[in-house]
């Protein structure tokens, strides 16, 4: 037996309400941060706005939640739930074999499927995944480093499993994950899954041919207009070369969402009236710079289909196994044209200039390739770009090179 002093039961229950309510408060500031992050992105999430939406005071972000990075942890615990149960579902789904599918129908038909609702359905989690990994890969969030390689070396895993299941070969699975992957971060703008749907299609409809080695439909050959975009001339004085090569690579480490032309001025050492005089707007601006990087990642992959190098071999910095600046960059501005309506048609010039200078390597190579061959090609091989940013170091320059061969020993038998 023991007893209990007057007043304690009472202010216990005191301290479990109190405790109730502030439980019931962080949620509700949880809740309110991923929505904000899904909306919005990232850097939208903040103390304000988190209180604007959660109808609370901005000191409660601290108080309940003890600071933003402990907001963000949460919204990438919630982001990482939506996505284990999204592939548990799609995978269910194709273990079952009376889902309504009709009895003919192609692993490429219905990978296609599944991308597609992964980029309309899902599109927002997908998204802010993304985000994660550009923050991640930037060395902004180091903390969250682990579970975002967790989820990325998931979702990898995911697309190859889902190839097994309808019958692929481990090496197959792993090409159709890379090549899912990559339309996966090219298809997270907003449009209608009509204007999605053809690239997923054809792009999985052609591996589906190389893989089995029957003959590609021809297609007519245009002119190369998106290769004469990627290889256009540099900004015309060298104030404007400045205040564009400052802008990328602030959008390489931060975001192009985090871009302000009062920085990229600074960064130039250029005023802040010289880059409105040559960039009237931010959008303006960051379209400048997606033109240019264009322009600077072309000559560098054309050279290196000279030189017969791997052409992702400028994949990666100098002697490390971080992401060079230029390919976060370019991540960074896919992202912000995802979300971004002035800045939207970057995503659309993404898709069209995609594989105009792969199909170069590749008929180099003395590979025999239309532009649908270097679409697939380049997309996959930027699924490995992803697929391989948190291998373990010393590892991943030998895992995109890896990536690259199977990839030619699928498609073109090399």
């Amino acid at each position: 037996m023991y007893t209990v002093a007057p007043g304690a039961i009472t202010g216990e229950l005191e301290s479990m309400s109190e405790i109730a309510k502030a439980v019931g408060t962080a949620e509700r500031l949880v809740m309110a941060g991923v929505e904000i992050a899904r909306d919005q992105g990232l850097p939208a999430l903040t103390a304000r706005a988190l209180a604007d939406r959660a109808g609370t005071s901005p000191s409660a972000l601290n108080y309940h939640l003890g600071g933003r990075e402990a907001l963000i942890e949460r919204v990438l615990q919630e982001a990482r739930a939506a996505a284990a149960s999204w592939r548990m579902q799609q995978l269910a789904d194709i273990r079952d074999e009376g889902g309504g599918a009709p009895a003919w129908i192609s692993p490429a038909s219905i990978l296609a499927a599944m991308i597609g609702d992964r980029v309309t359905t899902f599109r927002t989690w997908s998204l802010l995944l993304a985000e994660f990994e550009f923050e991640a890969d930037a060395g902004n969030i180091p903390a969250l480093a682990p579970a975002v390689g967790d989820e990325v070396a998931a979702t990898a895993k995911f697309w190859a499993d889902a190839a097994l299941a309808l019958g692929e070969s481990p090496e197959h699975a792993a090409v159709w994950s890379d090549l899912a992957i990559g339309l996966d971060m090219l298809m997270l703008g907003d449009e209608p899954i009509a204007e999605k749907a053809p690239w997923i299609i054809d792009a999985l409809g052609r591996l589906h041919a190389r893989l089995r080695g029957l003959a590609a439909p021809s297609l007519l050959e245009r002119p190369l207009g998106a290769a004469e975009r990627l290889s256009g001339v540099a900004p015309s004085s060298e104030s404007a070369q400045k205040l564009v090569d400052a802008a990328l690579q602030i959008i390489g480490e931060k975001g192009a969402d985090r871009l302000t032309q009062r920085e990229v001025a600074a960064a130039a050492g250029l005023s802040l009236a010289a880059t409105t005089y040559f960039f009237r707007t931010k959008a303006d601006l960051v379209a400048a710079a997606f033109h240019e990087l264009h322009r600077q990642v072309s000559a560098q992959a054309l050279a290196t289909s000279e030189s017969g190098r791997m052409l992702f071999s400028g994949t990666l910095e100098e002697g490390g196994d971080r992401a060079s600046w230029r390919v976060r960059a370019m991540e960074a501005l896919q992202l912000v044209s995802a979300r971004d309506v002035s800045i939207a048609p970057i995503a659309q010039e993404l898709r069209l200039t995609r594989g105009a200078t792969s199909i170069v390597w590749l008929r180099n190579q003395g590979l025999v390739a239309d532009r649908l061959d270097a679409f697939v090609f380049s997309t996959a091989m930027s699924g490995v770009v992803q697929r391989t940013r948190f291998t373990g170091a010393g590892a991943r320059r030998l895992a995109l090179g890896e990536g690259q061969a199977r990839l030619l020993r699928a498609m073109f038998k090399v």
